[in-house]
């Protein structure tokens, strides 16, 4: 905010014309959204009906020092005289002024709706979240036995847990309906407000949780930085501050298995261990995102049980690559999960007869792990592909997400989007980068037909 201020002339003595040039409130109130079901005058919640202030420019104009305040009006200055605001005679404030008094663009967090002349999809490589339940999927949600999970009475979701602990390796599991309030309510569970969470400076707890973790936990984040979004014991050693005051306290230390924007790359049992031991030598948690944990497993050969064996918490999402249409279990020792449990209640986290859905999770058990493999495979055929276009710099991939460059071809990610939407094809953007990720409804012999469709997008021929 620029601010001039006027001579000292008394508080009754007015302004002369060539200081009165433009005058405008210092700051100009903007109301906020009101809230679900407010009005905007409602009161109920100060916080919603407050009104926030944004800086407006303020332009006055100030007499030279030892200036007449009656001196002749300036003929070549058109304010004089005329009673009439003249604009700033810097084009730059001017612009800023103008800048600060558009009207600003209606803006919705909602998703929008695909338009209604869109292609059918035929090759959805945008995330292994777009999968469908296969109709066996849907013949075990149909069998389900069902009860009141919140009254501890579905077998089926009691059934879930009971399998999950034992595949993690801990003492205890809850149901939860996503693996953001996982990583949500196991933070809140760790950690108090003010303590200081050391992750990847990708991690999904950073870019992708809405700020969910400042919001509701109050807790601070430390991006740790190293390749394919991984970190290793020396990179934390360097992250440790000293216990003092001045210092927010740190308190948990999260790994991402497998990692999203660092290409799908699967951690080493051997890093993920000595991270894990440089935390618990300083007193700290060690929690993991295993959104994609299974098939990090299925690629590296390693048992879940020995992956996640030295960590307090982890949690698995069913629906990525295994397929199912929602939940995540959450894993860790009976006094933790039963810790969770208390901010399962306060977020929302309740599911009812959530057994129709724990039994697609158990089915996906069942059925869905050992084929990961395939999509592994796909992705790796994608990537060689790929890797054949002129101007492509392809990431190999350790799992199903294939990350590609396409700077030297000149198109930008949403030029490429756009096109092959208009193809019936869905990939998305991450980081500057293009990703493309392979899951139970891409089968092998989709991939050529989407490296075409890429190739022919991109402007490099049949």
């Amino acid at each position: 905010m620029a601010i001039a201020t006027v001579p000292d002339r008394g508080a009754n003595m007015p302004l002369a014309a060539s200081e009165r040039r433009s005058v405008r409130p210092a700051w100009r109130a903007i109301p906020r959204w009101p809230g679900p079901g407010r009005a905007a005058g409602d009161i109920g919640d100060a916080s919603l009906t407050s009104r926030r202030t944004v800086p407006v420019v303020t332009v006055v104009q100030t007499k030279p020092k030892g200036s007449d305040a009656h001196a002749r009006p300036d003929k070549n200055d058109p304010a004089e005289g005329k009673g009439e605001a003249a604009p700033p005679r810097n084009a730059m404030l001017g612009a800023m002024v103008q800048a600060l008094e558009r009207p600003r663009a209606a803006f919705s967090w909602a998703p929008q709706r695909p338009p209604r002349n869109a292609p059918p999809v035929r090759i959805n490589l945008y995330s292994d979240t777009q999968t469908r339940p296969t109709p066996a999927m849907k013949d075990a949600m149909m069998r389900a036995e069902l009860g009141d999970e919140q009254h501890g009475d579905d077998p089926t979701v009691w059934a879930l847990c009971d399998r999950m602990a034992a595949l993690m390796g801990k003492e205890a599991a809850v149901f939860m309906p996503s693996g953001t309030m996982c990583n949500t309510a196991a933070i809140l569970t760790h950690c108090q407000k003010g303590e200081e969470v050391l992750a990847h400076e990708t991690s999904h707890i950073l870019h992708s949780e809405g700020g969910a973790h400042a919001a509701l936990t109050g807790v601070q984040i430390l991006p740790l930085t190293g390749r394919r979004g991984m970190f290793t014991a020396e990179d934390v050693r360097a992250a440790i501050r000293p216990r003092t005051r001045y210092a927010p306290p740190q308190r948990l230390l999260e790994v991402e298995q497998t990692t999203n924007i660092g290409g799908g790359a699967v951690w080493p049992l051997e890093q993920l261990n000595a991270v894990a031991a440089v935390a618990r030598e300083q007193g700290w948690a060690t929690h993991m995102d295993g959104a994609r944990l299974l098939n990090a497993c299925v690629a590296s050969g390693v048992a879940p049980a020995d992956m996640v064996a030295a960590y307090d918490s982890v949690w698995l999402d069913f629906t990525k690559g295994l397929g199912a249409p929602l939940g995540a279990v959450l894993c860790g020792s009976h006094a933790f999960i039963s810790a969770v449990w208390r901010w399962k209640q306060r977020l929302g986290g309740s599911m009812r007869q959530g057994g129709i859905c724990a039994a697609a999770c158990l089915h996906a058990l069942d059925h869905h792990v050992d084929r990961l493999a395939d999509d592994h495979a796909n992705a790796k055929a994608l990537a060689r592909g790929l890797a054949q276009i002129e101007g492509v710099a392809v990431e190999e991939p350790d799992t199903n997400l294939v990350f590609f460059d396409i700077r030297g071809t000149g198109v930008s990610v949403e030029e490429l989007q756009a096109r092959l939407r208009d193809a019936g094809i869905m990939v998305s953007a991450l980081g500057g980068r293009v990703r493309a990720c392979t899951h139970l409804d891409v089968p092998a012999a989709m991939i050529p037909e989407a490296v075409s469709a890429i190739r022919e997008a991109l402007g490099r021929g049949a």
